[in-house]
C-alpha cells in the first residue's frame, strides 16, 4: 500500500462494520500484546506522539526539516484537497495541532480506532486518499478526539537509521509497547518471537 496506507484502512473499516474497535499496525512491527492489553484503554484513540514533524499549511517555502514535505504527494496534495475535509474538523487544527494552519506528520505505524470515532475518521481521511499516510493519519487521530479522549502508547522504540535496527532485541523489555521496525530475518530475532507469543498464549490461554 506503500505511500497510502489510509486506503487500506478506510475499506477495511467500512467493510468490517460490527467490532467495537479497530487496530492496524505494520507487518514489520513487534506489538508487546501483554503491555497493550493491561495498559491501554480500549475506549480511546490510541496515537504515537515522539518525533513527529509540523509545518504551515499556508507556509509556500520549501521545507527543509528531514521529512518529505515538498514531494507531490505531501503538501501539494494536501493543500488541494483541504477544504473537502468537513470544516468542523478544519475549525479544530488550531486547539488540536497547534496553531490555525499546523499539519502533523506523525509515525502511524500501529493506531487504535474505537468504533464511535470511525465515521469523523472516515470523513476526514476520504478526500485525502493522494495524500500520505503519515500527514493524513497524524493529523486525522488528533482531530477527531479530545485530549482526554487520546492516550499515548507507552515508551514505544522506533528504530530509525542509527544503527540500532540489527540489533532491536537489545532494546526490548517488558514495558515497551511496541518496536518498529523489527525484521526477522536472523534466527535470533525469529528464536525471541517464538518465545515471547508462547507466553502470550500462556498468560492469555489463546488458542
Amino acid at each position: 500500500v506503500g505511500f497510502f496506507q489510509q486506503n487500506a484502512v478506510i475499506e477495511a473499516l467500512q467493510d468490517n462494520p460490527n467490532y467495537d474497535g479497530y487496530l492496524w499496525m505494520g507487518d514489520d512491527v513487534w506489538l508487546n500484546y501483554p503491555q497493550i492489553l493491561s495498559t491501554m484503554d480500549l475506549n480511546k484513540v490510541w496515537i504515537y506522539n515522539k518525533d513527529f514533524f509540523t509545518h504551515s499549511l499556508n507556509n509556500p517555502d520549501p521545507v527543509h526539516d528531514g521529512w518529505r514535505w515538498n514531494e507531490d504527494f505531501a503538501l501539494p496534495a494536501l493543500r488541494a484537497n483541504w477544504n473537502k475535509i468537513p470544516k468542523i474538523f478544519r475549525d479544530r487544527v488550531p486547539t488540536a495541532l497547534g496553531s490555525p494552519d499546523m499539519i502533523i506528520a506523525a509515525p502511524s505505524d500501529v493506531a487504535y480506532l474505537p468504533k464511535r470515532f470511525v465515521k469523523d475518521f472516515v470523513s476526514i481521511v476520504t478526500p485525502l486518499q493522494d495524500v500520505m499516510f503519515e500527514i493524513v493519519v497524524g493529523s486525522a487521530l488528533r482531530l477527531i478526539a479530545k485530549p482526554d479522549e487520546k492516550q499515548l502508547f507507552h515508551d514505544p522504540q522506533y528504530f530509525w537509521y542509527d544503527g540500532k535496527r540489527g540489533h532491536v532485541w537489545d532494546f526490548w523489555n517488558s514495558n515497551v509497547s511496541f518496536m518498529h521496525p523489527v525484521k526477522l530475518g536472523s534466527q535470533k530475532l525469529r528464536d525471541i518471537s517464538i518465545k515471547w507469543l508462547t507466553t502470550v498464549k500462556q498468560k492469555f490461554n489463546f488458542s
